[in-house]
């Protein structure tokens, strides 16, 4: 099982036996490897799933899409990524770039950067992205966003759901009882729950 996302998905500032992937591995009894990166937006999870799971060759995926306020820029020239929360800085710094990228899998417009829904445009294509990745590469994926408001599930997700106010040791990342959930959840969705 590769895991992909941003911090959320690493499990900052928890033990590594609460976060979502050992939960997963637990359960299923398949290894799960975390390449999720903290301060990161939906564009490392791409390169990162562009450059690793051909050689990894994962028969699951679970990707956590980070907030939608994250956005990272590739920038070619000097072959790095870089990562800012400050929306207007990202777009300035991507205007400047001759193309965001030209990859096999991904694309984007530069018509796209006076969208104001660009940010979830880029998370569109991105889960695309992904998505094809895996189907390129035999492997089933399943995609959760770190902030969405889930209201019903089976009764134990609820009552997970109840416990989620309980945080990480930095009081700031998502605790235990929300790795839990996001683990049912991605069981569900890759049909490893039965």
């Amino acid at each position: 099982i590769l895991v992909l996302g941003c911090s959320f998905a690493q499990g900052v500032g928890l033990r590594k036996e609460h976060t979502f992937g050992s939960i997963l591995s637990k359960k299923t009894g398949i290894p799960h490897l975390n390449y999720a990166m903290q301060g990161t937006g939906p564009l490392a999870a791409f390169y990162i799933a562009e450059k690793f799971i051909k050689e990894i060759k994962p028969k699951y995926i679970c990707y956590l899409r980070s907030m939608i306020t994250r956005l990272d820029i590739y920038e070619p020239e000097e072959n790095y990524l870089s990562f800012t929360h400050d929306p207007y800085a990202s777009v300035n710094r991507a205007r400047k770039i001759p193309y965001l990228t030209s990859r096999r899998h991904l694309s984007f417009d530069h018509h796209w950067l006076a969208l104001e829904n660009f940010r979830s445009k880029v998370n569109d294509c991105v889960e695309l992205a992904i998505t094809k990745i895996a189907e390129d590469n035999n492997a089933q994926i399943a995609i959760l966003d770190c902030c969405a408001k889930y209201k019903k599930g089976t009764e134990y997700e609820n009552s997970l759901l109840r416990k989620v106010h309980i945080k990480a040791r930095d009081l700031m990342h998502e605790g235990p009882y929300k790795h839990e959930f996001w683990a049912s959840k991605f069981l569900q969705e890759l049909k490893l729950d039965r």
